[in-house]
């Protein structure tokens, strides 16, 4: 039986048949070659290898498709995990995780506070009397130890001292309102506060006495991730046996 002829058999009948010329680099010089025909084994009849390639084809669009599926899946379990529900409410005490703490070492201050006017009202103040509403305000962070130095338009100066607590507390609701879902849930009003054992100096000297305490609370709007760029706002409360005062301010995108 006669097998069908290849492309090498067709070609070597057109090298047997035919005289092909080219020209060289130099000298535009005529010279007489053969077409070179690499065969390849002929293993398989045609309308084998031909299903064989499409299966594999098929098999590598299904893995394809399942592939694709699994990255949509992850991504929607993401979503899911930073949604929120109409009417949720978060009010507890937790030990701040690794996580925490790198969000709370990325929050940036702007570089002023201000001091609220009810220094006093209910009882002693800690800061001296004629005491200015406006501060410039440099604050840092470093190795769990949160400094706020304060100056006022005189030139004075004040620092407050503490130490990231070992708890901080997580405050989280649905203001309801006309805050739009958008399929991811209401946005929350947020806040986190630490609150924790305070030294001072400078115009604070008098006010952090033993027994006085500072809870800074960082405010904020989100969803259920909580990261560094939800929170717009900071009130810092100075309070205890020598009295209680308020500053605030707002913080910047880290």
């Amino acid at each position: 039986m006669n097998r069908p002829r290849t492309a090498c058999d067709q070609m070597d009948s057109v090298n047997a048949g035919e005289s092909f010329m080219s020209s060289t680099a130099a000298g535009g010089l005529f010279r007489r070659y053969r077409l070179p025909c690499y065969r390849l084994p002929e293993l398989l009849p045609t309308d084998t290898l031909v299903a064989a390639v499409m299966t594999a084809l098929r098999n590598v669009a299904a893995a394809g498709l399942l592939l694709a599926l699994t990255f949509a899946s992850a991504g929607n379990a993401l979503a899911c995990a930073c949604c929120s529900d109409r009417g949720s409410r978060t009010d507890k005490t937790i030990r701040p995780d690794e996580q925490t703490r790198f969000q709370l070492d990325r929050m940036t201050f702007a570089k002023n506070a201000v001091l609220t006017s009810e220094m006093g009202v209910d009882g002693p103040s800690p800061m001296p009397a004629g005491s200015s509403s406006e501060y410039d305000l440099t604050m840092t962070h470093d190795k769990g130890a949160m400094t706020f130095a304060f100056k006022d338009p005189l030139g004075r100066n004040g620092r407050l001292m503490f130490r990231v607590p070992g708890m901080i507390h997580v405050f989280a609701v649905d203001p309801f309102g006309d805050a739009k879902d958008e399929g991811l849930g209401p946005p929350l009003y947020k806040e986190w506060r630490l609150t924790a054992p305070v030294k001072g100096d400078g115009f604070f000297r008098r006010g952090t006495i033993a027994g006085q305490k500072v809870t800074m609370i960082f405010h904020g709007s989100g969803r259920g991730c909580t990261e560094a760029e939800h929170f717009t706002d900071w009130s810092l409360l100075l309070h205890g046996p020598a009295g209680s005062i308020t500053f605030y301010g707002r913080l910047e995108k880290p």
